[in-house]
């Protein structure tokens, strides 16, 4: 429509009073290009205005990078001015996203150096915005917008957190943004952000919060906040200058307790400052470096390659400042103590990917445990390649060379010159750590192991894993005076942990064999086999005789018990029959109690919970022959025996008689022998003995003859 009314020598109009000019229109699916770099508006829909000298565009609708915008209002006051002047002023509301990609899209982005480009958004807001626009001098457009956070989520750096529950008035123009006290939560934690831009043209977020360790808990689910409890404030910078983003996060800890192992053990009281920091590196690459107090130093350099963050470099040290390697990651530790097994349990259910890669190790401890066991003055220096590790370890208790392939269950192989394992602390034996369900592969040579205190001599171990689960080894013991080899299975479920043994032994002397194995001249000279089937519940390390089962045969020659002191020697001492009544005397010793010698041992036995059970163990000695049946506990260390011991006296008197009198010694030795010695029968005896090792009790159960207490079979 038109209007036009008046001198037109007068014309405009500009004043209203001399005459009309006046042209309305409406328009729709229209856009208006405002300005060059701005982000045009679309679709708008809405009235054109020429009154006297002033133009009026209003949209009742459009949009602007997707997001839909209105009311908006252009306008020029006077056509007529030298230096026309647009002003725009405008209202949207829609997703932030879109506001972000407006701020990006703008020249307001390369004026506050991309501050907002790697920023995300998810949620809705509202935006208010006015710039005054001179159209010969567009440089010089000033602007002044704001936009209102309503219960956003918002990444504003990759290597932050996301903030979540966003709510607040940003303030922007053409040269800076600002805002104060944003209010958000991270973690379900409350912080307030303040937004500003420094006289260097950088742009600095800062915020400030409380760490909250319920919070987290419920976030992270992590083992580890188990140990932790309280709350401490924090506080921390974004500033962005000319793409590159420096961060830096601090916080005291105080008001946190912490009872995870040293050094990270802290009371509320005391303070453990936690500093991170971001910054930028030469050749496009930025460093990170993290401190807790003098516990942990790490520093890490790293890259953008399409959008992902790459890891170059670093280290990472716990107790002690490392170097930075020129490629790899290098994990640095010096410590006293090391629980790796309180380590493993705290670690339980976290991320994989939370910790970067490793390539280096050097770890130096005065004590680690491990799977309930100690490593005392240990040195480990290792590297990897192509996911394999190779390592020297050097302690009071394991020297050699080991390498790591992680594929699958993994598998260990190498040569060690010395291995001891010593017996487990009360109440850290392998029941009391998590082992896990599948075992790693083992090729292993130890050209000394040492195994509670025994020296076992070269051992040699291969295992693999069975697809139903179980743990199969072969294994081979040798030293000088003893082989044994054999096979094992164990399933390594900690529900239904289980390990069944076949083995072979093979003792070149008793007496020396026995050396090693704790009791030394238990038994003088000898030689054994012993062969058997065994199972048990648990781990092949920790025999558990209350659910011991199976059968063992066993054999020795030559050889004498010797006197055993009370409990030394356990089940020797049950052999080897010292506790029996003072009642024969040969050769003016007493036969067991001096220490019985025997041509022969021989025994088949089964177990079955524990209990040991054989009918025919028998030793042959030349002061006696020894028949032995019932059963042995082993867990409780008591026995149930019948025990008939059968001198041999035939011979003795024989030889006697053949000293005084040739023919008639014969004849006594010929009919001892013809007759199955019935000298030795008739002064047989039979005892019960039983209760336990240490205090049996003994009984005679008969005689033959009769027994009389002083005839002359004393």
């Amino acid at each position: 429509t038109l209007r036009l009314k008046g001198d037109l020598a007068k014309f405009p109009f500009a004043d209203g009073k001399d005459g009309i000019f006046q042209v309305k229109a409406r328009f729709r699916d229209a856009t208006l290009r405002y300005a060059p770099d701005w982000p045009e508006i679309r679709d708008i829909e809405g009235s054109l205005l020429f009154e006297g000298a002033r133009m009026l565009i209003q949209g009742h609708k459009g949009s602007i990078l997707g997001v839909g915008i209105g009311p908006v209002a252009a306008e020029i006051a006077d056509l007529a001015r030298d230096d026309e002047l647009i002003t725009i002023d405008g209202r949207a509301a829609g997703a932030t996203a879109g506001f972000l990609k407006f701020i990006e899209a703008s020249p307001v982005g390369t004026r506050i150096d991309h501050f907002t480009e790697d920023m995300t958004a998810v949620g809705q807001g509202e935006f208010h915005a006015r710039f005054d626009m001179p159209l010969r001098h567009i440089a010089d457009t000033k602007i002044d917008g704001h936009y209102r956070f309503v219960n956003n989520q918002l990444l504003i750096d990759p290597d932050a957190p996301p903030l979540t529950d966003v709510n607040g008035d940003l303030h922007f123009t053409g040269e800076r943004l600002e805002a104060q006290r944003i209010r958000a939560a991270v973690f379900g934690m409350p912080l307030a952000v303040d937004v500003a831009t420094t006289a260097d043209g950088s742009v600095a977020a800062k915020a400030a919060g409380t760490i909250v360790v319920r919070a987290l808990a419920q976030q992270l689910d992590l083992p580890l906040f188990d140990s932790l409890s309280g709350t401490a404030p924090w506080s921390g910078t974004v500033k962005v200058k000319k793409k590159n983003a420096e961060v830096h996060i601090e916080s005291s800890l105080q008001g946190i307790a912490s009872a995870l192992p040293d050094p990270f053990n802290k009371t509320t009281r005391e303070a453990l400052p936690l500093v991170m920091e971001r910054k930028a590196a030469p050749a496009g690459r930025s460093l990170l470096s993290v401190s807790l107090g003098s516990a942990v130093k790490a520093m890490l350099v790293r890259r953008s390659d399409n959008g992902k963050t790459v890891v170059e470099r670093g280290a990472i040290g716990v107790g002690t400042q490392p170097r930075l390697p020129d490629r790899g990651i290098l994990l640095a530790v010096q410590a006293k103590r090391i629980d790796l097994d309180a380590w493993r349990r705290l670690a339980g259910g976290g991320r994989g990917d939370a910790v970067p890669p490793l390539s280096q190790i050097d770890v130096r401890a005065d004590e680690l445990i491990a799977y309930g066991r100690d490593l005392v003055g240990l040195r480990l220096v290792g590297t990897q390649s192509a996911g394999i590790w190779k390592a020297d370890i050097k302690s009071r208790d394991l020297t050699g060379t080991l390498e790591w392939d992680g594929k699958g269950a993994g598998r260990i192989s190498g040569r060690l010159s010395q291995l001891s394992i010593p017996a487990s602390p009360a109440g850290r034996g392998a029941d009391s750590v998590d082992m896990p369900d599948q075992m790693p592969a083992i090729d292993l040579a130890v050209d000394r192991c040492v195994f509670h205190g025994m020296d076992l001599g070269a051992v040699k171990i291969n295992a693999e894993n069975a697809k139903d689960g179980y743990w199969n080894a072969k294994f081979d013991v040798r030293n000088d005076d003893a082989t044994l080899e054999g096979s094992g299975r164990w399933l390594p479920n900690r529900a239904a942990a289980e390990t069944r043994v076949d083995f072979k032994l093979a003792a070149k002397s008793i007496e020396k064999l026995l050396g090693r194995l704790g009791y030394p001249e238990a038994v003088k000279r000898g030689t054994a086999n012993v062969e058997g089937t065994l199972s048990w519940k648990g781990s092949p390390l920790d025999l558990d005789y209350a659910s011991l089962d199976g059968n063992v045969k066993f054999e020795a020659f030559s050889g004498q018990f010797a006197k055993l002191e009370p409990c030394v020697g356990r089940l020797l001492g049950v052999l080897s029959l010292q506790s029996l009544p003072r009642r024969l005397t040969l050769d003016f010793r007493d036969v067991f109690s001096q220490g019985f010698a025997f041509d022969g041992i021989a025994a088949d036995a089964a177990v079955t919970h524990g209990v040991m059970d054989t009918q025919n163990l028998k030793i042959i000695g030349p002061a006696a022959k020894v028949l032995m049946s019932g059963s042995v506990d082993l867990a409780a260390e008591t026995q149930n025996l019948k025990v008939r011991v059968q001198p041999a006296l035939g011979e003795s008197i024989a030889t006697g008689v053949l000293l005084v009198h040739p023919l008639a010694g014969g004849a006594a030795w010929v009919f001892n022998k013809l007759f199955g010695n019935p000298v030795d029968q008739a002064f047989a005896y039979e005892y019960a003995v039983t209760g336990s090792w240490a205090d049996p009790k003994v009984e005679k159960i008969s005689r033959q003859p009769a027994d009389t207490a002083k005839d002359g079979a004393k």
